[in-house]
């Protein structure tokens, strides 16, 4: 649970503002990760063209692509033991940090070169695509030779 200790701060109106906005953006579909799980983020079936669908997928692959590897508090919900169950997770914790920082680094940088090589195609057939429009759009400007 947030606790925020600030004088002049209503802190049960912030808590309020942020489940609103959180539920907002759940409603909405702003999420990212809700987005991809979305029955229509899978299947371009559910949007007016295979254009939205790919601009869609490639803006919910850049939001979700990284692991976030940034450290975490470690909470105990039993009350009974949950100090020496707390200690022994932040020791357990402290002997894996490394291999699962290292792991995880790893996989944000061949997530980052995927995304950049699926952006990169993309834009290539775009930028394709766009010529053969242009050249396309010459030829049927030019009068027939029959």
């Amino acid at each position: 649970m947030l606790k925020i200790f600030a004088a002049g701060i209503n802190t049960d109106e912030v808590a309020q503002r942020m489940m609103h906005d959180a539920a907002s953006r759940h409603a909405t579909a702003q999420l990212p990760m809700q987005r991809l799980l979305e029955s229509k983020v899978q299947s371009p079936a559910g949007f007016a063209s295979n254009t939205e669908f790919i601009q869609t997928l490639l803006a919910t692959l850049n939001d979700t692509a990284f692991v976030d590897i940034s450290d975490f508090e470690i909470i105990e919900r039993r009350q009974r033991w949950s100090k020496p169950l707390v200690a022994l997770k932040k020791a357990i914790w402290s002997m894996l940090r490394f291999y699962t920082y290292r792991l995880w680094s790893q996989q944000n940088e061949i997530n980052g070169f995927l995304l950049a090589t699926l952006q990169g195609i993309h834009e290539d057939s775009n930028d394709r695509i766009t010529a053969l429009e242009k050249r396309l759009e010459a030829l049927e400007s030019q009068p027939s030779s029959r």
